[in-house]
């Protein structure tokens, strides 16, 4: 469900923006069954909703409700794993049983918390995925000051969620749905230094990567 997560996170926006609510709200919804993290697409589309109203409570329309076909969504997938396995919290159940060991922490937490085991037996994984959360960290708050409201509060909240769980693992992967960040990436690439840069280290951590995982290695 990796692309097809993708896709749905992005035109849910592209709709948005064309205040094509309905098939914002659906794309939501299926972007939300595609991965639970797609309920925080509620809190920036009710915002660039009212931005297109100029905030004024007057200019509401009852299309308004279909911002609730992402939370809804969730809820039908949580009330169907309730009826097939008899447990609300499956889920989180099941990655316990893996020893992922998640759980809800402060982000600051996590960071620190990932920073004193960097040198673990994780090795390399480790690395990349605690440095490659401080980029993503950066290239938020850069979003924050360029980019549109609804764009850099989606960054935002997903950057939150991301370090909200005590762990960083597969956090590269969690980063790829968070498009404005790639947007970020290509106004900070009209900087010549900057563009070199970055295709150098990209192209060092990709041949690194494709050695890492030819030898049965985690990389995601």
């Amino acid at each position: 469900m990796e692309a097809p997560g993708r896709q749905f996170f992005i035109t849910a926006f592209y709709c948005a923006r064309g205040a094509r609510w309905v098939a914002a709200g659906i794309l939501a919804g299926a972007a939300t069954l595609c991965r639970p993290v797609g309920l925080l697409l509620v809190v920036p589309m009710a915002f660039e909703y009212l931005s297109q109203r100029e905030f004024q409570w007057r200019r509401i329309k009852p299309n308004c409700v279909v911002l609730l076909l992402s939370p809804l969504a969730l809820g039908a997938h949580l009330s169907f794993l309730r009826w097939r396995f008899g447990s609300w919290n499956i889920i989180s159940e099941a990655q316990a049983s893996e020893g992922w060991g998640r759980s809800l922490t402060l982000p600051w937490n996590t960071l620190l918390n990932n920073l004193q085991h960097i040198s673990s037996s994780r090795g390399y994984h480790g690395a990349f995925e605690f440095f490659f959360t401080l980029a993503l960290l950066g290239l938020t708050i850069f979003a924050c000051f360029r980019l549109r409201s609804s764009y850099a509060i989606y960054s935002v909240v997903s950057v939150l969620f991301i370090t909200s769980w005590g762990d960083l693992t597969s956090a590269p992967r969690f980063g790829l749905v968070i498009f404005p960040v790639v947007l970020a990436l290509a106004l900070l690439g009209h900087n010549k230094k900057f563009n070199r840069a970055y295709i150098v280290v990209s192209a060092v951590l990709a041949a690194i990567s494709m050695v890492v995982f030819s030898q049965w290695g985690w990389v995601a």
